[in-house]
């Protein structure tokens, strides 16, 4: 996982462009699967139905390596209890910290 110095430099385009809304799909998605490790719930259908929103198509090319960051940290989380989810956690908290602060850039 790149740290936050690693996240490359993407363009702001505004809170009311579709890139944004992209960004925020991504969040959403991710937000999810968050909370459903929490519960120790999360399957492949609820990261597939996380990371296909149609938004995502509008996520700029130079967010997309954070997002596949995001994406491969919410899969270490398939079929976890909450207990094993939780020491996956550290990796999933870093995947999402650059994902937010890539979303703040892009919707700025």
């Amino acid at each position: 996982m790149p740290s936050p110095s690693d996240i490359p430099s993407v363009k702001a385009y505004g809170e009311a462009s579709p890139e944004c809304a992209g960004m925020s799909a991504a969040l959403m998605g991710a937000t999810r699967i968050g909370g459903l490790a929490d519960q120790g719930k999360v399957t492949q259908g609820d990261v597939e139905a996380a990371y296909t929103d149609p938004l995502l198509n509008d996520i700029p090319v130079d967010a997309v390596p954070i997002l596949a960051d995001m994406k491969t940290a919410s899969m270490s989380l398939v079929g976890l209890d909450a207990a094993a989810a939780q020491a996956q956690l550290g990796t999933f908290q870093s995947a999402l910290s650059n994902l937010v602060a890539t979303a703040e850039a892009v919707c700025s």
